[in-house]
């Protein structure tokens, strides 16, 4: 039987055990806590590991785009993209340390680019890109923003296609943004005559111009005279605002040869320096250029005294030895008078310019650009007259005349002859340009 002493040793060990029981409970469920929390915090450690490794390998990617895309912004060469070539490796995927650009041919002139390299062991493309070679102009043989007039006959020969349809081919041949008038007939020759297509490698397919692309009468214009309210020629040939064009005259990437026409006439007020660009236009492109930008007003023509230089005649002739010669006037009057083809295209554009009568002193289009307003009385006054083309010439790769608020005047008809070879050729030095929605459009 207990004593006293003995019960009270035994409760004291007991609860001494329930004590050790409590405080090894506690310490488990700390420990399962501790545990739990634990790997929380390993999980999250291990996602934000897992985010910086894909943000460096996003970023990454990303650089390596960037690269590519300027090595094409400076070369403007889409035959070098071919798969499996190693056009970037010296310039990206070495100094980057990346594995490969990878190049993927879409069609239509278009290329993904898809940088590709090593992380934690294994080769990934965490980003890619699809670039765009094609030339984002709108259709039609002549563009203008100026107020129109034509006598005479206008000829197509053959026109721009345009897009291909089911049953025929939406053919453009003038796209005009403000007034339109034409006395004479309109003949689109469409394309019967092979020897007249529009490229070396057009194929009509057996179709010709939608009934709804073939105008006939200038009383009834159809889908092949376009009015165009947002056309901007200039931006659309070099993707940047007019506001701009010392941008594009200075940049070595198209490598214009100048001419000022203020400087040609030196000592004689008496003769219009515009006259005399005919034989600098000459000169210019006998010595290999094809890309001139004329600054100031210019005439060019073939002298009715045979004895005086035939400057239209022989620049015409020498545009023949080249793939196609861009010639842009600025800010001044243009004059053309006689017959020919000039192989490339006209641009003419006044921003900061605005024609005056004494602007034509002296000019053989003076007394061409006076009878405007004989023969259409709609016209309240000649001052306004920026462009005056006399005579059947024709410029195979397009005629652009941003003159809003001026007028160009086309006297004794309009002969032209579309061929998108010579635009690609002269227009050609545009940049890629990243396709929209293929990656983020930040």
């Amino acid at each position: 039987m207990l004593n006293h002493s003995s019960l009270a040793l035994l409760l004291s060990k007991q609860r001494g055990a329930a004590t050790l029981l409590v405080a090894v409970l506690l310490l488990a469920s700390v420990l399962v806590l501790s545990l739990a929390s634990y790997k929380g915090v390993f999980f999250q450690a291990k996602r934000a590991q897992n985010e910086i490794e894909a943000r460096i390998a996003h970023w990454i990617g990303e650089g390596g785009l960037e690269c590519a895309y300027t090595k094409m912004y400076q070369d403007r060469d889409q035959s070098v993209l071919v798969s499996g070539t190693i056009y970037f490796d010296s310039d990206c995927v070495v100094p980057m340390n990346l594995s490969s650009m990878n190049i993927d041919s879409l069609g239509g002139q278009k290329y993904r680019i898809e940088p590709e390299f090593e992380q934690s062991g294994i080769l990934i493309s965490p980003v890619s890109k699809v670039v765009d070679f094609s030339r984002n102009r709108s259709t039609g043989a002549i563009k203008a923003t100026a107020d129109l007039y034509i006598r005479g006959t206008g000829t197509f020969n053959p026109p721009d296609p345009g897009n291909e349809l089911a049953s025929g081919w939406e053919c453009v041949g003038l796209r005009y943004k403000n007034n339109f008038e034409m006395i004479g007939a309109i003949d689109n020759k469409q394309f019967y005559a092979a020897t007249n297509y529009p490229s070396a490698s057009f194929n009509p397919n057996g179709k010709q111009c939608l009934s709804s692309h073939v105008t006939t009468s200038s009383a009834n214009l159809k889908r092949d005279f376009q009015y165009d309210d947002k056309l901007d020629p200039f931006q659309e040939a070099f993707d940047l605002s007019s506001s701009l064009w010392t941008e594009v005259r200075d940049n070595p990437i198209y490598d214009f040869d100048i001419i000022q026409t203020s400087s040609l006439i030196v000592g004689n007020a008496s003769v219009n320096p515009a006259s005399k660009c005919g034989e600098a236009v000459k000169n210019k492109i006998e010595s290999g250029s094809t890309r001139i930008w004329v600054e100031g007003s210019c005439e060019l023509y073939n002298d009715p005294v045979v004895t005086q230089p035939q400057w239209l005649s022989e620049i015409a002739a020498a545009t023949q030895d080249t793939d196609g010669v861009l010639l842009l006037v600025h800010n001044g009057i243009f004059s053309i008078h006689g017959s020919g083809e000039f192989k490339g295209s006209l641009f003419h554009i006044n921003n900061s310019f605005s024609p005056t009568a004494s602007d034509w002193n002296g000019l053989y289009g003076e007394s061409v650009k006076n009878q405007l307003s004989s023969y259409f009385p709609s016209v309240p006054t000649s001052a306004d007259v920026a462009y005056v083309q006399n005579g059947s010439f024709v410029f195979t790769g397009g005629q652009s005349l941003d003159l809003d608020g001026q007028i160009a005047y086309f006297n004794n008809g309009l002969d032209f002859k579309y061929n998108s070879d010579v635009l690609d050729s002269i227009f050609g030095v545009l940049p890629p340009r990243w396709l929209k929605g293929s990656w983020n459009d930040f």
